[in-house]
Parts: C-alpha cells; sequence; structure tokens
C-alpha cells in the first residue's frame, strides 16, 4: 500500500518551504548506476541532490515513477548509501518523507546548520513498506540555514545480502517570517566533493550588502581573511570556508566546502608501488599511457613502467570513451587499487581522459615461460609473446567458457586462459605454437599461484607448422668371417643421421657418431640406436635395433622348437635344465615379447604376429641360445 504523505499539525505558522517526489519533471535524471564511490548531483540547480551509491530510480518507486533509491552491497561494506541537499533551507522547523528498506536497515536522517561541515543524527525505524516519517528540527526556528542528509543505518547483524532503501516526498517546513539579526549564512557552489579538474568556486550570501571573507587553508575566516571579489580556481584538494559580515548584524555561520581530487602518481609503476591491499583512495596517472586492447569490463593499458588492467564493473560503465589500439591516454587515468585473486588491478572513478596521439599497432615483449614466473611483477598485464611452447595435454577452447590449458618450455609451466571466451579452437597435446596474450596471476584459495596468459583471439595462437624428420630403418646384412654390414637410411632429404652402438640415446652433437655410410661390425650382440636432424625440421624419434646372432652357444644348450615352422603356438623344450624366460625378436630386432618361466617347457603365441621369420632368445640354466622360428 502507498502511503501519500500526511503533514502533521504544524508548528505555529510554519508553511511548506521545499517539496520533492524526485521526478524527471521536478529536474532529476532517473538512472541505474549505483555503484559509485563519487557524489553525483542530481536535481534543479538550485536545489541539487549529492549522492554516494544510489541514483533517482523508475525501481520500488514509493510514488510516482520514481525514487531516491540507495544502496549498501556487501562486497564493499565501507561504503555506505547517502543523500544530502546540497542547498540551505532558511530557519527550518521540521522534515517529512516516505521511506522504506529491505533487510532490517534503518534510516539515518541528520540535518546540518554550517553547511554540511558536522551534523546531528537521528535514526527512524523503517519496515519493508513504505511510511510517513516526520522530525521536528525546532519549534523556534532559530537556525538561518538548515541542510539534510540521508544515510543507510545497518542492523547490528550484518545483512546477508545487498540493502535497498528507497525515499520520497521529502518536505521541509519553515516559517519565512522570521526576522534574524544574523547574517545568512553565505552559500559556496559547487559545494565541495571529490572533483578530477580544477573548480571555479563562486561564493554568494542571501543577505543583501553583505562583504564575504573566505580562507582556502581550513581556518575560520574573520575580516582579516581574503575579501571575496570573483570566483576564484581550485586544482588541488582544499577545504574553502565562508563567513559573512555586515554593520549591525551578527555575523553569519561558517560555510564549508571540500574539494578533494585524486593523488597523483607518475606512472602505472608509482600506482602499485603506492597500494598492497584493496582500498578507495583515488588515484591518477599523469603520465602518457597507451590503450593496448579492451573486451567488456577489461580495459588494458601500458607505459615504459609496466602493464596495467583496468576493470570497469559492468554496474559501473564509467569508461564511455572508445580507443583505437596504440592511442595516447594523457593525465587523465583515475581510480581505486584493487588486487583480486594476486592481480592488481585499477577500478575506475572517472572517465578515462580523450586520445591525444595514436602509435600504431603495439608490439608484445618477447617472454619466456620462467620469465614470467621468476619477475612476474615485470609483466603482469603487459602484452607479451611467448615463442616455441608445448600443449601438454592438448584440449579445446570454445566461446563458451573460460577455461585453460598447460603449456611448458624447459621445465616451466603456465596457463593459458580463454579469459575473453574469444578463442574457438582445437589443439593437440604436444603441438608446439607461439602464444601471445596478457599476463595475469590467478591465486587460489589454497595459496598455489598460477601465471596464466590471456590470448585476445585466435590469432594471438599461432600453432607450430615445422615438419619432423622421418624415423631412420636400420638394416643389418651377415657377412663372411663372422662379421655384419650395418646400413641405416633415412628418407627425409637433407638429413644428418646420429647414431650410438653402446645403448646411449644419440643427440645431434659431436659426442655421437655420423653415419655416412654402411659400416662393419662384428656378428654379436649389440644395440645401435639412430636419430634423423636437420636444422629446419623437428628431429626424428629415436630408433633402435637390438642385433641377436643365430646359434650363439647353440652347441652348449640341447634346446628343442616344435612346430617350427608354426602357425601360432610353438612349444620350447629342455630336458638338462630349467628354461629361465623366452624373448622374440623380429628380424629387425624389435622385442615382440618377453616371458618368465622358470620350468623345463614353455609354449609361445606368435598367432598376432605377421607371417615371417622371428628370433627366440632362449635363456637357460645353463646358457643362452638364440633359435630362428617361421611363422606362416
Amino acid at each position: 500500500t502507498i502511503v501519500a504523505p500526511v503533514p502533521p499539525a504544524p508548528i505555529y505558522n510554519d508553511t511548506l518551504a521545499y517539496y520533492t517526489g524526485f521526478e524527471p519533471t521536478e529536474g532529476f535524471t532517473p538512472g541505474n548506476v549505483y555503484n559509485s564511490i563519487n557524489e553525483n548531483l542530481d536535481g534543479p540547480a538550485a536545489h541539487q541532490w549529492a549522492t554516494v551509491y544510489g541514483t533517482v530510480s523508475y525501481n520500488s518507486a514509493i510514488n510516482d515513477t520514481s525514487s531516491m533509491q540507495l544502496r549498501w552491497y556487501t562486497n564493499f561494506p565501507n561504503n555506505i548509501g547517502y543523500t544530502r541537499t546540497n542547498f540551505d533551507i532558511s530557519h527550518a522547523t521540521r522534515i517529512q518523507f516516505n521511506a522504506k528498506a529491505n533487510r532490517n536497515a534503518n534510516v539515518l536522517v541528520s540535518y546540518s546548520t554550517d553547511g554540511g561541515n558536522t551534523y546531528v543524527d537521528s535514526v527512524f525505524t523503517l519496515t519493508s513498506y513504505p511510511q510517513t516519517y516526520n522530525w521536528v528540527i525546532s519549534e523556534t526556528a532559530e537556525f538561518d540555514n538548515v541542510r539534510f542528509k540521508f544515510a543507510i543505518s545497518l542492523p547490528s547483524e550484518t545483512p546477508a545480502g545487498r540493502v535497498d532503501l528507497v525515499i520520497d516526498s521529502v518536505c521541509i517546513y519553515n516559517f519565512p517570517s522570521i526576522i534574524s539579526g544574523t547574517v545568512e549564512m553565505p552559500v559556496i557552489s559547487p559545494n565541495g566533493g571529490f572533483v578530477y579538474d580544477p573548480v571555479q568556486v563562486a561564493i554568494t550570501c542571501p543577505t543583501e550588502n553583505a562583504s564575504i571573507y573566505y580562507t582556502t587553508d581550513g581556518t575560520e575566516p574573520d575580516m582579516n581573511s581574503s575579501l571575496y571579489s570573483a570566483p576564484f580556481t581550485v586544482s588541488s584538494t582544499t577545504t574553502v570556508k565562508a563567513k559573512a559580515f555586515k554593520a549591525g548584524y551578527d555575523a553569519s555561520n561558517v560555510a564549508s566546502a571540500t574539494y578533494t581530487f585524486p593523488i597523483e602518481v607518475a606512472n602505472i609503476a608509482a600506482f602499485k608501488a603506492a597500494n598492497t591491499t584493496t582500498n578507495n583512495t583515488v588515484y591518477k596517472i599523469t603520465g602518457d599511457v597507451t590503450f593496448v586492447f579492451e573486451n567488456g569490463a577489461n580495459f588494458y593499458i601500458q607505459d615504459a613502467t609496466g602493464g596495467l588492467l583496468i576493470y570497469d564493473n559492468q554496474n559501473n560503465n564509467v569508461i564511455t570513451r572508445t580507443y583505437t589500439e596504440g592511442d595516447v591516454i594523457s593525465g587523465g587515468v583515475c581510480g581505486t587499487y584493487t588486487l583480486y585473486n594476486g592481480l592488481v588491478e585499477m577500478v575506475p572513478t572517472h572517465d578515462l581522459a580523450a586520445a591525444t596521439s595514436n602509435t600504431g599497432t603495439v608490439s608484445p615483449v618477447i617472454a619466456t615461460v620462467s620469465n614470467i614466473i621468476n619477475s612476474y611483477d615485470q609483466f603482469e598485464s603487459r602484452l607479451v609473446k611467448l615463442e616455441d611452447v608445448t600443449f601438454t595435454e592438448g584440449g579445446a577452447f570454445t566461446t563458451a567458457s573460460a577455461t585453460n590449458m598447460t603449456i611448458g618450455q624447459d621445465n616451466e609451466t603456465m596457463q593459458v586462459r580463454n579469459v575473453f571466451k574469444t578463442l574457438d579452437m582445437t589443439i593437440d597435446a604436444d603441438a608446439t605454437a607461439d602464444v601471445t596474450g596478457f599476463v595475469l596471476r590467478y591465486i587460489n584459495n589454497n595459496n598455489v599461484t598460477n601465471y596464466q596468459i590471456a590470448p585476445r583471439d585466435n590469432n594471438d595462437i599461432v600453432l607450430s607448422t615445422v615438419e619432423t624428420v622421418a624415423t631412420p630403418v636400420i638394416t643389418v646384412y651377415p657377412l663372411t668371417n663372422n662379421m655384419v654390414s650395418v646400413e641405416i637410411t633415412c628418407a627425409t632429404e637433407g638429413a644428418t643421421i646420429f647414431y650410438t652402438l653402446d645403448g646411449t640415446t644419440p643427440t645431434s652433437t659431436t659426442s655421437t657418431m655420423v653415419y655416412d655410410n654402411p659400416f662393419v661390425h662384428a656378428d654379436e650382440e649389440f644395440t645401435i640406436k639412430a636419430m634423423g636432424y636437420r636444422g629446419d625440421m623437428y628431429a626424428s624419434p629415436i630408433v633402435t635395433y637390438h642385433y641377436i646372432p643365430v646359434g650363439i652357444n647353440e652347441h652348449q644348450i640341447n634346446v628343442s622348437i616344435y612346430p617350427n615352422p608354426t602357425t601360432g603356438l610353438f612349444r620350447i623344450q629342455n630336458s638338462e635344465s630349467k628354461i629361465l624366460s623366452v624373448e622374440v625378436y623380429d628380424v629387425y630386432g624389435k622385442l615382440i615379447s618377453n616371458m618368465e618361466v622358470n620350468d623345463n617347457d614353455a609354449t609361445i603365441d606368435v598367432s598376432n604376429c605377421t607371417n615371417g621369420v622371428y628370433f627366440t632368445r632362449i635363456r637357460t640354466e645353463n646358457g643362452t641360445v638364440t633359435k630362428k622360428v617361421v611363422k606362416q
């Protein structure tokens, strides 16, 4: 039920001096941006309201189409929504208003008789439906000028969610007929607040022919202070105080207005160095910065000292200008410091300055995974290029979610994160690539640091197209005089073959042998390993050939094999000693099977092998013998 304002019994002969329902027809502009730490002025020129964490809104209007709505957020616990008059009511007697709030919140109503410098407070208990409230300020109307303020008053138990306070139908009464022997308090315009640019300050006094004296150092003015004659400029944090004098009258109360400017820092590095934790202090980077990239709420800028992510929360939409990569922004980046899971961000409190020039496409800084892990501060939020990294597992990026893939380089790993949900590609495991993106950091709840690179789109991941050298082929031919000939070939033209005969892994260095022509080796058991190498290609896989002579020690061991040839199974028997193990090799020296036996009898299955010649290496208690088996 909407409750219309019902005036209480008049105090003597007081009359309605001011009324507002916060309607557009009354000069107010309804909006939907609540999350602002800066005082925003709204309303007609002579009767503006300064508001923080609130706005005139059509949402939850009490009367007509719009009301003043204030908010408190659980993630900004120190920021209490409030609104205050930016004008004075002479000789005010009482105030009346409609209000409601959720989550057991109440309203703190305050009045000031010194231009908003100090306030007298009173808390009114609210309900979730609108009611009318009244507060008598003075039955005698002794105050020359009165200003009012409404603020959220939280309950003793912190609310679990957002608080909404709605104010409407504000009526202020006074005694306009009272004649005072005191000069009326001067009016300072604008009446202070947080400002980003130099302001022209004007001071007036409602009392005709009164002389105004003012100070800019916070001290109370007297007739020895500066005499006001014309508007003056304030360009740094300053408190202006004014007092009016007139012969035959008592001096006025002191009017006060404080203009707060951001703290100035020279560059991005200085902004980061000035802070360690999230706070609401507003800073201004005075040096030139370069715009690099924008996606949704994310704005990336950088200068010679580092990179910075400006996070324009979607509830704010503070940044209204658009930029092109390479635009230079001069002296106009303002915001607060936020540390989000280890990542430094600036939350903007004012629109960025216009671009003054453009330097063209921003080139990424070349770095390694090790550089980023060991010198993160140097690369944070900068555009960086990692060359020749390997996707350790592979997978798929889609525009549906911000997922990660792990990349490695020189035994160090980090993540490629689809932060902007712009990647749409599948990457194979062990694929190599050059990856460009912004360097980020995420420290999880277990205090584990994950280093990340965030590509802008698919073009920032360039998969390698380098081919791999073909795997060498090793062939061993029997010769006379108990010797064999070894030949190694490679199908890749121009590839160099490196090999070893001692079981070690060959590399493309002088520490291993280079194959030129077939060579001779004793007809005895040996292992040869080889690889192919060409400078503009990936090295081939390592191939291993284990050579076993036929019939070695056969005269000492009485072993029989049947059937031979076989179509699948063959049996090995040794009447003199136990068979310990049986190994089966193909003609290229590749091990096909290996079976532990520990008996005089063993059955071997080669049914899954292709037809051809195989060698069985039979280890017994009396020695080892190699036999040829034919599969058909």
